[in-house]
């Protein structure tokens, strides 16, 4: 990550827009959330400023009538299986493997 950051334009304004919600919040009714029934892998990245994992764990909160597994990931953005594929695949494969 610090590789990636040193080549890259940070804007922190950007980031502080997108961390505050500002792409506005995810438009899902409590009725579509009661409807997801099959187990749920939600997989975020610790310093993603697009879907931030304070997101994912709202998520996980909502969802009440389905096993949902989380894994933050820490030092990662929002690309999980690009940054960290070993993890990411790793925890989809746990995930498949115990749904079965």
């Amino acid at each position: 990550m610090a590789a990636r950051r040193a080549r890259a334009l940070i804007n922190d304004d950007v980031q502080e827009w997108f961390r505050r919600g500002g792409c506005g919040p995810l438009e899902i009714t409590a009725a579509e959330l009661d409807a997801i029934g099959c187990p749920v892998l939600l997989l975020a990245g610790e310093d993603d400023p697009v879907a931030p994992a304070a997101s994912a764990l709202r998520l996980e909160r909502s969802v009440t009538r389905a096993a949902v597994q989380i894994q933050v990931l820490a030092g990662v953005g929002h690309g999980t299986f690009r940054q960290a594929p070993a993890q990411a695949f790793a925890a989809l494969r746990a995930f498949l493997r115990d749904a079965i």
